[in-house]
């Protein structure tokens, strides 16, 4: 063990490891009670206000486990907590590496990025790093309690994010966690035991649909004649005929389209699958303006929505294509001028939503709907189909007339 650094009267840090705050410690410290006083060996590890620590007598075994503990070379069960990969102690190649939150992931990365699509990784990894901010990249993946979770949970609330996001958040993070206790012999940790629940009035409400009329007079506010506009325009009406999330829609690409069809590659889909979408004449003549700026622009690249330069700004986007973000700060802008109301939640997937209602009002073919957004599972009806409650009025009083025909 190397020399120490007395960083407080009572303290001598001798290991540091992460960031301030975030990061673990091994000191000896001196512990004062009375007139008497007591030096214990001492790691603490976490974040500022959910730190954990575990301590040992000042006698040569216990500055042993002490170092055990900070490196990760734990052999005994009461150090549960505190997972290192499945090695058990050192090994010729040296001692056993500690499986630290932000190895974790990184491990989890490496093996699951050759099966999993791109965009589904990313979520994973959006919400691991959520977890990492919380109890450090640098602290052992095990290191925390329930009381952590709720902690983070709470963080998570304070931002007034959906509960379906902070849903989803948990479930991924759950996802990453589970890979590390099958694959790398990570010992079971709160998370496997955590279960998300929501009191009934806190429950995330449907998402609300655009409804055929809404999707028209919001598209026909945007001007394809215009510079500031066109990307707009061609992009909402895409997603209003075809029902395709934003994400995918905005990344197309020219070599994307095939003859009459437009075949999105399944890295680019969330759930890794292509999606062929029919070219017909309405969509024709949208991809049609698009070329034409393309080619008055003098645009080179990939991208049929490529991004532009607003004035009095001296730098082009960081995005190759027109952003998400871009579009829904438009979207909604396009809704006030259409006197269409404003919704809380509702941008892109309100086409999808609403692609979906009408499918089914018109051919009764719920699996139809749900193939037409290129989605296989059936349980996605539960989001994207919305209830529409002119059509059960209108059902129930046609019902009523038929059955009182002269009231």
């Amino acid at each position: 063990m190397r020399l120490g650094k007395k960083t407080s009267e009572n303290r001598e840090v001798f290991e540091r490891t992460g960031e301030r705050g975030a990061g673990r410690r091994l000191a000896l410290e001196t512990r004062r009670s009375g007139d008497s006083s007591t030096q214990r060996w001492v790691v603490r590890w976490g974040p500022k206000g959910a730190r954990r620590q575990r301590s040992w007598p000042c006698t040569e075994a216990g500055a042993t486990s002490a170092e055990d503990c900070y490196y990760g070379r734990i052999r005994t069960t009461d150090a549960h907590n505190l997972a290192t990969t499945s090695t058990d102690g050192d090994t010729e190649a040296g001692p056993a590496r500690l499986l630290t939150a932000g190895a974790l992931w990184q491990d989890f990365e490496t093996a699951r990025s050759p099966e999993l699509a791109s965009k589904t990784l990313k979520l994973y990894g959006d919400a691991f790093k959520e977890w990492q901010q919380e109890i450090g990249a640098y602290t052992p993946a095990g290191a925390f309690d329930v009381k952590t979770i709720g902690i983070f949970r709470a963080k998570l609330e304070n931002r007034s994010l959906a509960t379906a996001t902070i849903r989803m958040i948990i479930r991924n993070i759950k996802i990453v966690y589970r890979w590390g206790t099958t694959s790398l012999g990570l010992p079971e940790t709160p998370w496997q035991k955590y279960e998300f629940r929501v009191a009934k009035g806190k429950k995330t409400r449907q998402r609300a649909e655009y409804r055929a009329h809404e999707f028209v007079r919001i598209w026909r506010t945007r001007d394809p004649k215009r510079s500031d506009e066109w990307r707009a325009w061609v992009a909402i009406g895409l997603l209003g005929i075809y029902g395709s999330r934003g994400s995918e829609l905005l990344g197309l690409r020219w070599d994307w389209i095939k003859g009459d069809l437009i075949i999105v590659p399944g890295e680019c889909v969330k759930n890794g699958e292509e999606l062929e979408f029919e070219l017909f004449p309405l969509t024709r003549g949208i991809l049609e303006v698009a070329k034409a700026w393309r080619e008055k622009l003098g645009y080179r690249g990939p991208y049929v929505i490529f991004p532009g330069q607003a004035k009095g700004r001296t730098h082009q986007s960081e995005s190759p294509h027109y952003t998400l973000g871009s579009l829904i700060s438009v979207l909604h802008t396009a809704e006030r001028r259409a006197g269409v109301p404003t919704v809380r939640y509702r941008a892109t997937h309100g086409f999808r939503r609403g692609l979906v209602g009408d499918l089914i009002d018109d051919t009764g073919d719920a699996t139809l709907a749900i193939q037409a957004i290129g989605d296989l599972d059936m349980r996605m009806l539960e989001k994207y189909r919305v209830r529409r409650k002119d059509k059960v009025a209108t059902a129930i009083q046609t019902r009523a007339n038929r059955l009182f025909p002269d009231q």
